[in-house]
């Protein structure tokens, strides 16, 4: 195996495979519609979410100074 410290070729456009083509920048591309059971799964997940109880309000206690503590 050799190794040696010779810079790589520079990128270029050509070669073998075909570009990508990407989508217009300023077209919105909107994703296809849930199917049934998707859809029943969101539902499910929804009233989940609904049915978890809020956590508690902690109530901190009332601050003291050094020297209330120490009397």
């Amino acid at each position: 195996m050799e190794i040696n410290n010779r810079p790589l070729p520079p990128l270029t456009a050509g070669g073998s495979q075909p570009g990508i083509k990407l989508p217009d920048s300023g077209k919105v591309l909107t994703p296809p519609p849930l199917t049934a059971q998707q859809q029943e799964a969101l539902e499910k997940l929804r009233d989940k979410a609904k049915e978890q109880p809020q956590p508690p309000v902690t109530v901190t206690a009332p601050k003291t100074s050094l020297i209330d503590e120490v009397v």
